[in-house]
């Protein structure tokens, strides 16, 4: 009975701290022009979106630094959309970062053939400068999650 006990108790301690980890994520759709507020907290940032417009047009890799404006101190504009290269259909991210530290987070992909989100690997942001991630396959989406401060002291 004790051992019963003990299993139920981690069980619903694991539930609800899933739950809470789940609340700080963030996901934009694909084809989506957007922008995120970032509010520094004791253990990093908690990320929402202010804005969210449909972008739906092929994204001309000749004027990505000219695609975003500048972001406000405590925001990221970014877009995800495709792009053609080498006569391939990508998907591509470019995130410009208004945040005065560079910044570190956990990017997540859904494909199109999936029902799940997937961890991918993600560049660090840097102050005012795009950064771009681009796949070989078709997405449905992206999942932002743990941003925090890229340099620790």
């Amino acid at each position: 009975m004790r051992t019963l006990l003990v299993t139920l108790f981690i069980l619903l301690a694991a539930n609800i701290s899933a739950q809470e980890t789940a609340d700080k994520r963030t996901v934009i759709e694909m084809n989506t022009q957007f922008t995120l507020k970032l509010v520094k907290t004791d253990t990093g940032y908690d990320c929402t979106v202010i804005n969210k417009e449909p972008y739906n047009q092929l994204i001309d890799l000749k004027t990505i630094y000219s695609l975003l404006p500048d972001s406000n101190i405590d925001e990221i504009h970014g877009v995800l959309a495709y792009t053609n290269y080498e006569n391939n259909l990508n998907a591509f991210l470019i995130l410009k970062s208004g945040v005065e530290v560079p910044l570190k987070y956990n990017l997540g992909i859904k494909r199109e053939d999936n029902t799940r989100f997937e961890k991918s690997s993600a560049l660090n942001l840097f102050p005012d400068m795009p950064s771009t991630e681009v796949w070989p396959f078709r997405l449905d989406g992206v999942l932002f999650s743990g941003f925090n401060d890229a340099v620790t002291e």
